[in-house]
């Protein structure tokens, strides 16, 4: 059954989207016919995937729709990615992100970014992956202050932008692909205040972004003009905007202000409310060839909207038991990633086989850049890094003066600095605990030691890790409200994923972590992650596959 609602406008003057695969099903057909005689789309559940509860930050690439499943609304140690192929109904693991959650991606150059939401290397810079569909690269964008959020990428007019923050919300740009960047917008709000960009989009030749400050209320939509983001002219005041969507002229977005949660538009010049959906929670936004797309949610059920000029509303699908969290059009349908209380989360879309989108070829992966040092200051700067290290008041302020030292020296690509890592990871360090993470978790030092030491090997892609830092205790701190863990378990396997470390010894460690009843799911996560870049398998969280894999061996 079909359910229209038309939309009233009133003239002003007018988020983030957020795999063990255990089940993939297909069910019904798609019937879309051609524009002028265009019939109800019906949906099918193309994969249920877990253990996390939300497909979220759907893109397509290649030939296939990519998504990563992780838990929402909380912090949590999950981020995985997985690729879904419409022709043949393929779901599979691609890789893991060492974040707390993914960021909305984008393809530039020939390339799939995925933006590190919250990573949990490095607790200064904003981090992301990126991918050609079948090797994987690491790379980050530096700032002038803290910032570790990486909300979202977007390509326009041949640059990357990236939305950083930590407690205020930034712009960066690349003209390299990603391997330089420079700042060129910080938003104005006070130490108090927290701000993010969640989201970037295109609009006759201008770049728009969208903020969210709950703080303030202000105009949230912002345009690019020149070097420097103003607010748009006419956009009502807001606390969020969320899901920017070019569509027939207008720019569509989801504000959240006095009145709620309403959608508005703009022609670049005046804005409008577009009411035919204020009785919905809307989700989410998307555009097609021939119409806008919606997706509005309530606790556990929902409905995918479709509209030919952004006032009509038509309800084409229901959702029960889940919540539509995230949707994209993709060779012309759309395709839905849910929320479940309890998970599996699913995929929703057309019935395999289903068209999918041309590919193109495409440059090889990014590198991260590697600045060489001479040898003097390579023995200079190991030499301060490691007083540093033995100094207690050096771990101030997250290590601050620690990492400061650290970064050049990973950096380099040197073997020798690699083996230097290596070789201090099992030394001694002051053990007194420091406060961290606004003083919510008490760390003690070697920890922390320890755990800048395996980022920098990871950076420098030299050395080895001991596979007994897998094998190891797991003594997280507790209590430890942003689940923030720098424990050997997961930064060494971190670490040996970028090394390439894949002698017998550490792939039976690993495999054997899989067992750990003491583990946390999301810990064994990693270990996953670091089994398939180091080993081509696509097990995902099926250990006893992993566990059969390695006795064949």
């Amino acid at each position: 059954m079909t359910t229209k609602i038309g939309s009233g406008r009133r003239s002003a003057g007018k988020a983030t989207r957020r795999a063990g695969i255990v089940l993939a099903a297909w069910l019904g057909s798609w019937l879309l016919q051609p524009a002028a005689a265009e019939t109800t789309p019906k949906l099918a559940r193309l994969a249920q995937v877990g253990p996390w509860p939300a497909i979220s930050a759907l893109v397509g690439y290649r030939g296939r729709v990519w998504f990563a499943n992780s838990v929402k609304f909380e912090d949590h140690n999950s981020a995985d990615i997985y690729s879904f192929d419409p022709r043949t109904g393929r779901v599979r693991y691609e890789a893991q992100l060492f974040s707390q959650d993914a960021g909305e991606p984008v393809v530039h150059r020939g390339l799939l970014f995925w933006p590190f939401e919250d990573p949990r290397g490095d607790t200064s810079r904003a981090e992301f992956m990126v991918t050609d569909g079948r090797e994987w690269e690491w790379g980050y964008v530096p700032d002038g202050v803290a910032a570790f959020h990486l909300h979202a990428l977007a390509e326009h007019a041949g640059a990357l932008y990236g939305a950083t923050s930590a407690w205020r919300a930034a712009v960066h740009v690349s003209r390299d692909g990603g391997a330089t960047w420079r700042q060129i917008h910080a938003q104005d709000n006070s130490p108090d205040e927290i701000s993010r960009i969640l989201a970037f989009a295109t609009f006759r030749d201008r770049l728009y972004a969208a903020v969210t400050n709950r703080d303030r209320l202000s105009v949230k939509l912002l345009r690019l003009d020149g070097r420097a983001f103003r607010p748009v002219p006419g956009w009502p005041l807001g606390r969020a905007l969320i899901g920017l969507t070019p569509f027939r002229g207008h720019l569509y977005g989801i504000q959240t202000g006095p009145e709620g949660r309403r959608v508005w538009r703009t022609d670049g010049n005046t804005a409008e409310r577009v009411a035919g959906l204020d009785q919905q929670f809307v989700r989410d936004l998307t555009a097609g060839p021939g119409h806008l797309w919606a997706i509005t949610a309530r606790p556990q059920r929902g409905a995918l909207w479709r509209s030919a000029d952004g006032e009509t509303w038509e309800k084409v699908w229901d959702f029960e038991a889940e919540e539509p969290f995230d949707v994209i059009v993709y060779a012309g349908a759309p395709y839905v990633g849910t929320l479940v209380e309890d998970g599996p989360a699913s995929l929703w879309g057309p019935a395999t086989p289903a068209p999918d989108a041309a590919t193109a070829e495409h440059p090889p992966p990014l590198r991260p850049p590697h600045i060489p040092l001479s040898e003097p200051e390579a023995r200079r700067d190991l030499a301060r890094l490691d007083r540093l290290l033995a100094d207690s008041d050096a771990y101030a302020k997250h290590g601050a003066a620690i990492l400061a030292a650290l970064k050049p020296l990973a950096f380099s690509g040197e073997p020798s600095i690699g083996q230097a890592f290596s070789a201090w990871l099992t030394r001694d360090y002051p053990r007194d605990p420091i406060r961290m993470y606004g003083g919510q978790v008490l760390m003690s030092r070697d920890k922390v030691a320890r755990w800048y030491l395996l980022w920098g090997l990871a950076v420098n892609r030299n050395g080895r890790v001991p596979p007994d830092f897998v094998s190891g205790e797991w003594r997280p701190a507790d209590p430890n409200p942003p689940q923030k863990f720098q424990e050997r378990v997961p930064g060494a396997a971190w670490a040996m994923r970028w090394l390439g470390q894949s002698d017998k010894e550490t792939i039976a460690t690993l495999v054997a972590g899989l067992d750990r009843a003491e583990l946390p799911l999301w810990l064994k996560g990693d270990l996953v992650g670091a089994l398939t870049m180091l080993t081509g398998e696509r097990f995902a969280y099926d250990f006893t596959a992993w566990r059969g894999w390695a006795a064949s061996r």
